[in-house]
């Protein structure tokens, strides 16, 4: 079988089950969605990276499906625009990156206001983005039926299919990741700039989805500067992808420093998912242990209990909160460095082991059925897998050389999130990279060649 047969078959087979998912599972219409969704349109009527916080935090009312029928929606609930004006206070995104609002616009420009449009589209990329495992996994092995194995984990693996049907960012950094980390690998064997230029725009572009993507390209960039070849080369190399996609951040950060009249990175999180990290895994030091009892410490129970709650870490105030925050978590881990050490550690399982957190949060809820019983299959499944990923590394190693952009970026992507507060999502980007490896572990064939040549650099004048 050929190689185009059997990338069109995965792509294929990866859209199709997507599909037959979506008619099982409805994508969530609540939460973070509603955020994005309120920023998306924010940009389509030309009022910029904004979102009405009072008229999205208000729990006791019903959320207009556009922001042009506030109004008659507040008078609903017995509200004067005239006398109350909070509800139409405008507030600059900081919650979250730019680019998944910005994609939302677009397909609502294109589509209309279609949330089965936007899943339609995300499938199709994801569906792409399984093909492209098959590619990442033929450069490692060289055999065809490795590869296909791990296009098809990658096309079919419960987390990555209902994935792409989330209505978040981390449905579109499943793509830019992928795409990341295969045209570094495409560039470390060709030595064309084309694919060197369009790994580092993709990283651009997932930092931008979800700024912890930073740590995927961190590994791209710890691949080309921890290569064979001479030493300036690979400086060279590093230093150009780590150029062009801050690059790609630029205008964002731009926009911070204009609105908040200071450096601001990417996003609102980092004091967030420290603080709460710490409270989590670090019961004896009092932080709190999810982001309501976190507004509850900053604010007070009467101002969260009243019908107009801030329950959003980021705003108000939310640059300086975040730098309360950031403070607040360095001086604990200084006075309790090991302590801190410790409880990174004991953050992997829930980490990497996205099916247990899954069962228990269905379970829990009341949604068991069967999709209680996968979570609960993969409970079991995804520890092996991890496992097996680890011996697939070992059984690999003497092609590091192709396989370190894989390597390095899970790597990182492990070591940056370990001292975080983690959710299931956040290892989703770069699963896909662990299946590779676990096929990885099976293959008993010739031994590699450990003499390939790929130190060819980029012509970066």
């Amino acid at each position: 079988m050929s190689h185009r047969t059997l990338l069109i078959g995965i792509a294929l087979a990866a859209i199709l089950a997507r599909i037959v998912t979506f008619s099982l599972i409805s994508p969530p219409t609540g939460g973070t969605a509603r955020y994005y969704e309120s920023v998306a349109e924010s940009l389509l009527r030309g009022d910029g990276f904004n979102y009405y916080p009072y008229v999205l935090l208000d729990r006791n009312m019903r959320i207009p499906k556009t922001f042009e029928n506030i109004p008659k929606k507040l008078e609903d609930i017995g509200v004067d625009m005239s006398s109350d004006t909070r509800y139409a206070i405008r507030a600059p995104l900081y919650r979250y990156p730019p680019a998944y609002p910005i994609f939302l616009a677009a397909a609502h420009f294109v589509f209309g206001p279609s949330p089965v449009a936007v899943v339609v589209l995300q499938i199709l990329l994801n569906g792409l983005a399984a093909a492209l495992v098959y590619r990442i996994a033929w450069l490692i092995f060289e055999v065809k039926s490795l590869a296909a194995a791990a296009g098809a984990a990658a096309a079919l693996w419960p987390f990555t299919l209902v994935n792409s049907l989330s209505y978040e960012p981390t449905a579109l950094l499943y793509v830019t990741v992928i795409s990341a980390v295969w045209s570094m690998m495409e560039y470390r064997l060709t030595g064309r700039a084309g694919y060197f230029l369009l790994s580092a725009l993709a990283s651009g572009i997932s930092a931008m989805l979800r700024t912890d993507a930073l740590f995927a390209s961190f590994g791209l960039a710890a691949a080309l500067l921890l290569s064979t070849g001479g030493w300036m080369n690979r400086v060279k190399a590093c230093g150009g992808f780590l150029l062009i996609t801050a690059a790609v951040m630029s205008p964002w950060l731009i926009r911070n420093a204009v609105v908040y009249q200071r450096f601001v990175p990417l996003s609102c999180g980092l004091g967030v998912n420290l603080v709460i990290g710490i409270g989590k895994y670090i019961p004896e030091s009092g932080f709190p242990t999810h982001d309501r009892a976190m507004i509850v410490e900053e604010y007070g129970q009467d101002h969260v209990n009243s019908a107009m709650y801030t329950d959003d870490g980021c705003y108000p105030a939310g640059v300086e909160r975040e730098e309360e925050r950031v403070n607040r978590a360095k001086a604990y881990i200084r006075g309790h460095v090991w302590e801190f050490a410790g409880s990174c550690v004991r953050r992997l399982p829930d980490l990497l082991f996205v099916g247990g957190q899954t069962v228990q949060k269905r379970v829990g809820s009341g949604q068991g059925g069967w999709r209680a019983l996968v979570g609960l299959g993969l409970t079991w499944v995804e520890p092996l897998a991890v496992c097996l990923a680890v011996a697939g590394f070992w059984r690999l190693r003497r092609r590091w050389a192709i396989l370190s952009p894989v390597s390095w970026s899970i790597v990182l992507y492990i070591i940056g999130h370990a001292p975080m507060w983690v959710e299931p999502r956040y290892f989703k980007p770069v699963w896909p990279l662990v299946l590779v490896l676990t096929v990885g572990a099976f293959y008993c064939g010739k031994k590699f060649d450990t003499k390939l040549d790929i130190t060819k650099p980029v012509n970066l004048n």
